[in-house]
């Protein structure tokens, strides 16, 4: 008799945080009471996680996937700039950068991978060349823009980004820079249709925000 009520209130009664007086293992209940226990007892956050995960397929363009046209058409054209005083090391002076670069969008134009090849200049003296990839998107499952860049200075950064109007921002967590801990950020201006600047900057750890860099990508 006290087994059949206490199996009727388990089974019948509204979710309650006082189950957990109870082992669930050692009292007979029924399944459908455990899930729901389950989905009740902090079940807002399987809720949303439930939401979240979802199958993964092909995906079509989006608003925000278009959005980066405005900074990256399909098409080639010319990088300049300006790397600052001892970005590239403790003594190394301010260089300028020239070469070219090109952006193509793949995967049904999803993702844009944007390509430059450019040689540093000291003076009118050639150094060394600059090479580098990055790939740009939108990431569906995250809800946020994303980067990928690759450089033969051997650095891999992965970053996450947002767009505000005319300004693509890109930060990096924390990561190992010449033996210090440093984010990166780089953001990306459209000045005008086929113009897109790009400033990196650094931040060492209890150090603000330092520019290094800035580029003018001019399209052909």
């Amino acid at each position: 008799m006290a087994y059949g009520l206490l199996g009727f209130l388990f089974e019948h009664r509204a979710p309650s945080r006082c189950y957990g007086l109870f082992r669930v293992d050692q009292v007979p209940v029924s399944k459908e009471y455990v899930r729901s226990v389950r989905l009740w007892d902090g079940g807002s956050r399987m809720a949303r996680r439930k939401d979240i995960v979802k199958e993964l397929r092909p995906v079509s363009l989006s608003n925000e996937q278009r959005a980066l046209r405005r900074f990256f058409p399909e098409g080639k054209g010319k990088l300049e700039g300006i790397l600052e005083q001892g970005l590239l090391g403790p003594d190394a002076p301010e260089m300028r950068e020239h070469g070219k670069f090109e952006s193509k969008w793949i995967m049904g134009g999803i993702y844009c991978i944007l390509t430059y090849d450019v040689h540093l200049f000291e003076g009118a003296e050639k150094k060394e060349q600059s090479q580098g990839h990055c790939v740009l998107g939108w990431d569906t499952h995250a809800g946020e823009y994303r980067m990928l860049r690759a450089a033969n200075l051997g650095v891999l950064f992965q970053l996450r980004g947002h767009l505000e109007r005319n300004r693509l921002t890109f930060t990096s967590d924390q990561t190992m820079i010449k033996g210090r801990k440093t984010k990166v950020r780089y953001t990306f201006v459209r000045k005008r249709p086929g113009e897109t600047i790009w400033i990196a900057e650094l931040r060492t750890a209890g150090n603000p925000w330092k520019m290094v860099g800035r580029d003018t990508l001019t399209y052909s």
